[in-house]
């Protein structure tokens, strides 16, 4: 019975770890839709907008996934 609950809490674990991965790509995707058009109609600029638009999400997605580590453990 206690293999059977080590199984399924690993289980459990390894999809906690997978929808938290799925969660932190599509949000980096979003995010980089929102950045990009944002700063392009900030700048005008497209090659500015791809640059920030790569950049700041990249950073944002570090930060937030951090976040989101922290904030399960509290």
């Amino acid at each position: 019975m206690a293999a059977l609950a080590r199984s399924c809490l690993g289980l459990i674990a390894r999809e906690a770890g997978k929808r938290s991965t799925a969660k932190a790509v599509t949000y980096a995707f979003m995010h980089w839709c929102v950045a990009m058009t944002v700063a392009y109609l900030i700048t005008g600029n497209w090659r500015a907008a791809l640059a920030i638009g790569l950049v700041e999400p990249a950073v944002q997605t570090i930060a937030y996934t951090l976040h989101e580590r922290v904030w399960s453990r509290v």
